[in-house]
């Protein structure tokens, strides 16, 4: 299923979107900005979560920036709300660090990011 901006109603939302600069984060940001939602796209691959930002915005009608963030560091994601705050205003949805965000994954590879994909 596509989303849709009336299915979803995300249309206008600030979304924080971690693990942005490829595979499933790549493609939420774009499914998102294709919904109308105003994107923040973090990675620790700044450049290329920039480059997605760029592609997704460019198709609209939404929009997107690629912004720097290492989910391992507390600060790194303070930093990365504020910009995010900064370009887009006050987020309607972004991960909880409280839930895991920066803690060992439960199958034991690298830090969870909270995208629910491997843990």
């Amino acid at each position: 299923m596509a989303l849709g901006r009336t299915a979803v109603g995300i249309d206008g939302l600030h979304v924080a979107v971690t693990g942005a600069a490829g595979g499933i984060g790549a493609a939420t940001v774009a499914a998102l900005v294709a919904a109308g939602a105003r994107v923040s796209a973090g990675d620790l691959a700044a450049d290329a979560a920039g480059a997605v930002a760029t592609s997704a915005a460019a198709d609209g009608p939404g929009a997107a920036a690629g912004l720097p963030l290492d989910v391992t560091d507390t600060a790194s994601y303070r930093a990365f709300l504020s910009a995010a705050h900064d370009r887009f205003g006050p987020l309607d949805v972004a991960p909880d660090p409280e839930q895991g965000l920066g803690q060992p994954a439960q199958h034991g590879g690298p830090p969870c990011c909270c995208c629910c994909c491997c843990c």
